[in-house]
């Protein structure tokens, strides 16, 4: 519940202060292509900054599981037709996963607003596993993964 009221601050805060704001969607998987995702993209940007405020609500699915994964970063914006974009954030996942990711976003801009993206990501997960001790104690181990993602997408400036 922290995480959504923060998110939700966060997003209320900047949209206040927000003067380009680009929404998009696209299509996307793991290195493996065990996951397909369908990624929406929320970006908020003050004018001329450097720097913008992303929210990419996605839903992945595979043969036996799927989710929604809510991730949160800042983006760093470097260039102006052709764009390198390096951000990092966190992201919750309806699988009870949540941690860390960092990306590199590269963007070009076709017109004044339209946005092609090629989008690569390192997540790391974070999972709490239950476990039984050797005296049946139960206790809640963590572990971690790293996965690879990439996506492509359009995005337009309202």
């Amino acid at each position: 519940m922290k995480i959504i009221l923060i998110i939700a601050f966060c997003l209320i805060s900047t949209l206040s202060f927000a003067q380009e704001i680009n929404l998009g969607g696209g299509l996307g998987s793991d290195k493996e292509f065990n996951f397909i995702g369908l990624h929406s993209y929320i970006e908020l940007r003050p004018d001329k900054s450097l720097f913008s405020l992303n929210i990419d609500p996605s839903f992945h699915t595979a043969k036996s599981s799927s989710f929604f994964t809510i991730p949160v970063y800042l983006k760093m914006i470097i260039g102006n037709k052709l764009r390198v974009c390096p951000s990092i954030g966190a992201f919750v996942r309806t699988n009870s996963n949540s941690g860390w990711l960092t990306n590199l976003n590269l963007e070009f801009l076709t017109s004044e607003k339209t946005i092609i993206l090629a989008q690569f990501s390192l997540t790391t997960d974070y999972t709490k596993i239950d476990r039984r001790s050797s005296g049946s104690a139960l206790y809640t181990e963590k572990e971690s993964s790293k996965w690879i993602w990439f996506n492509v997408g359009i995005k337009r400036s309202l």
